[in-house]
């Protein structure tokens, strides 16, 4: 049994996703592409682009299906407080927090998973909890400094779901979203994911972002 599929796209629509298949890719005339789906999410993101078509394909685009509504305003305030209110025991200093979301009984539900936390990073010590879903997204803070997902990030969530880092939380909160399928990332816009307060900015817009938005396809 094989858990990863390769395909060619010759048809106009992709089949259904194999069961099967942990991660499948699919080679279209406008680059090659990912696809995953679990319960909750289904995605396909590009992994190579090409403005050459490949002749006798047919072209694929992003697409990224949640079937859960927004994380509630008040989840997201809760987790900023949270992650306000992580510091150093001794100094007071900034420190990293990390949570996990999943989906249960029709609501979102949060969890803080036993964590070395430090000021530069947050490293989780074991597996979420036996008896809760697989977490659906992630969120961790990088408190006063700028988001951004830094490579023991890109490291550490390699995995399918959707990654969330918030900072600047002594200025002006900012959040950057983006899809993770198994080493393959693409961004997201934040109201996507979460009801975000007035008072915390999308950080695709911004800066902040880290990669080139002109040329990512949102979805």
């Amino acid at each position: 049994m094989s858990f990863l599929g390769d395909y060619y796209l010759r048809q106009p629509h992709l089949p259904p996703f194999k069961h099967t298949h942990v991660r499948e890719y699919w080679t279209a005339s406008n680059g090659v592409f990912v696809r995953a789906q679990r319960e909750g999410l289904a995605a396909v993101i590009p992994v190579v682009s090409t403005r050459i078509p490949i002749q006798g394909l047919f072209p694929l685009r992003p697409s990224i299906d949640l079937a859960y509504p927004p994380v509630s305003r008040e989840i997201v305030e809760t987790l900023l407080r949270e992650s306000w209110g992580a510091r150093d025991p001794h100094t007071s200093d900034w420190r990293e927090i990390l949570f996990y979301l999943y989906w249960k009984d029709g609501h979102w539900h949060w969890t803080k998973p036993e964590q070395e936390q430090r000021r530069g990073s947050v490293t989780p010590l074991a597996p979420y909890e036996q008896d809760m879903p697989a977490p659906v997204l992630d969120v961790h803070s990088h408190h006063t400094m700028p988001p951004f997902f830094s490579v023991t990030d890109c490291a550490d969530d390699y995995g399918f779901r959707i990654n969330a880092v918030w900072g600047n939380l002594d200025s002006w909160p900012t959040i950057l979203v983006r899809l993770g399928i198994y080493g393959h990332y693409y961004p997201l816009r934040a109201a996507r994911v979460f009801d975000l307060p007035p008072f915390v900015r999308d950080g695709s817009f911004g800066a902040e972002a880290s990669v080139n938005l002109e040329e990512a396809w949102f979805v």
